[in-house]
């Protein structure tokens, strides 16, 4: 399965404005691992560059918190499909339960297992630790994540191959000051550092996922040190406004156009979440 990718820096006749261009000139990845995906199909040695510019996020439109918040909240923000492990959350939970650790978890998602998820919670016994939500404004996210002692996204490698890579939810939340629980693959490793930036647990392991998410609602340090580390990763590296800017420098240079005559930025995103990948 091919990487998702940004941008393909593809030629157009252009001759009305004196800009000469060749056939290809390069892709821009998303990430290093779809990058590295991308240059095995030619075995490792591409005939054009591969550039790699992170998807970013409006840090203004996620700003740090100045307060933690007062019930350990556990919060799941995506699509309820096979690949966000959702499965193995609710099953972490009663792990949480069996070892009378308090929390309360929120998704807020929906999808094609949203019936098995829900018959999964009341199987557990966990229906009064769970809310659901299908959808909802950006700004009422935003006060959710506001709201979480953690944010839980156990990732897995679907039986047909999907998977994440980046997912923005984890940049959200690490933007926020939410410390991250997520699963060590490929892609994510290039957003959480573990242990500095977040835990990382390997994928479908419920015991090592259970036992993340106790220490993190059991232990304040951590979560203060994971939260500003977080922040820090997505100001350096997954910064909208820096990210765009990098791009249009690329552009510029391989068109040989004034990067101040491309657009100044990208337009913000929907008011309202609604979970795609």
């Amino acid at each position: 399965m091919l990487p998702a990718i940004s941008a393909r820096l593809r030629i157009r006749a252009a001759t009305a404005s004196g800009v000469r261009f060749s056939l290809m000139l390069g892709v821009v990845a998303n990430s290093r691992q779809s990058a590295a995906d991308l240059a095995s199909v030619w075995n490792g040695e591409p005939p054009i560059p591969i550039e790699t510019i992170y998807n970013g996020i409006d840090l203004k439109a996620f700003p740090f918190r100045q307060r933690e918040p007062a019930e350990p909240r556990i919060l799941y923000v995506g699509r309820l499909v096979e690949k966000k492990g959702i499965r193995h959350l609710v099953e972490a939970c009663g792990l949480l339960r069996e070892w009378n650790v308090a929390f309360q978890c929120e998704i807020i998602g929906s999808g094609p297992l949203e019936s098995a998820v829900k018959k999964l919670i009341e199987d557990s016994g966990l229906k009064q630790s769970f809310t659901l939500y299908a959808s909802m404004p950006q700004t009422r996210l935003r006060q959710r994540y506001e709201e979480a002692t953690v944010l839980a996204l156990p990732c897995i490698i679907a039986a047909d191959g999907d998977r994440d890579v980046l997912p923005n939810v984890l940049k959200e939340a690490m933007a926020i000051g939410v410390p991250i629980v997520t699963s060590l693959l490929g892609g994510i490793e290039e957003l959480v550092a573990h242990e500095q930036s977040g835990l990382l647990v390997p994928p479908a392991d419920v015991p090592a996922l259970a036992t993340a998410l106790r220490r993190v609602l059991g232990d304040p340090e951590l979560r203060r040190r994971l939260a500003f580390a977080g922040r820090k990763i997505i100001e350096e590296s997954f910064d909208m406004r820096a990210n765009f800017s990098r791009l249009k420098q690329l552009l510029a240079a391989q068109f040989e156009v004034p990067s101040g005559e491309l657009a100044a930025e990208p337009a913000n995103k929907a008011a309202r979440y609604e979970p795609v990948s």
